[in-house]
């Protein structure tokens, strides 16, 4: 009998994504959409790696896994990104572990004004300050930024504010970047044992560029705000 073997089967990284519970991760819509546009990619394109650190590294935490439905917000708008959130849903769960655990969706306050000033923090794979995509997970702390401080920082911004989204940053290079698109701007709560609970308030967007389409650290980064997400996160994740 002959038997089909496939070769040259390329992976490359994408987007950033977070384990919300066993069976799905929250990411950015246009991860998941073909470009400038809203068609949903093929689910069985996508593979969903959790507990990794370095993108070239397959360590033995590692949990690989399929994609089985893919949710894009049906109020997504492609041209200037406002609901900019998905949920993905995975083929199988996955095993809570020390590198894989779940990130708890925001609960309480979803008036921004609760998170102004605080400092969250955000990780991913993104351009560094050499311009290069990093192989190791890096992480940025940074504050969320009043709407309008961050709409008259610059006339760009007039196109991509939304009440679904929000701005943060310190506008001195400490910044998200081109390739951290759909990871996580998450803040720590004390939990019953006195540890940090974290919550994740925010999905990364996208961010000012000039011409050569990369990303401009002197300004502010544009996040999903997964609180005004979620009733529609809850329907989808219950089903």
């Amino acid at each position: 009998m002959r038997g089909l073997v496939i070769t040259d089967i390329k992976i490359t990284f994408q987007c950033g994504a977070t384990l919300i519970t066993e069976r799905h991760v929250l990411t950015a819509a246009h991860c998941i959409t073909v470009p400038r546009t809203k068609v949903v990619v093929n689910p069985s394109n996508i593979l969903i790696s959790l507990g990794k650190y370095n993108l070239n590294v397959f360590d033995e935490q590692l949990q690989d896994r399929g994609v089985s439905n893919l949710f894009v917000h049906p109020q997504y708008n492609h041209s200037n990104l406002f609901n900019d959130i998905a949920v993905v849903e995975l083929s199988t769960s996955v095993r809570v572990t020390n590198y894989v655990r779940p990130c708890c969706l925001w609960n309480g306050d979803s008036n921004l004004n609760a998170v102004v000033g605080k400092i969250g923090t955000v990780v991913g794979w993104g351009l560094s300050e050499d311009k290069k995509f990093s192989h190791k997970l890096m992480q940025a702390k940074m504050p969320v930024v009043p709407t309008d401080e961050c709409f008259y920082s610059s006339q760009e911004y007039r196109w991509y504010l939304h009440q679904s989204n929000y701005c943060a940053g310190f506008r001195n290079g400490t910044a998200v970047c081109n390739g951290d698109s759909g990871g996580a701007m998450v803040f720590p709560r004390k939990g019953p044992n006195g540890q940090p609970v974290w919550y994740i308030r925010g999905i990364v967007s996208s961010s000012l560029k000039p011409s050569q389409e990369l990303c401009d650290t002197s300004h502010y980064n544009i996040f999903t705000d997964v609180a005004k997400h979620s009733k529609w996160i809850k329907e989808i994740i219950n089903k």
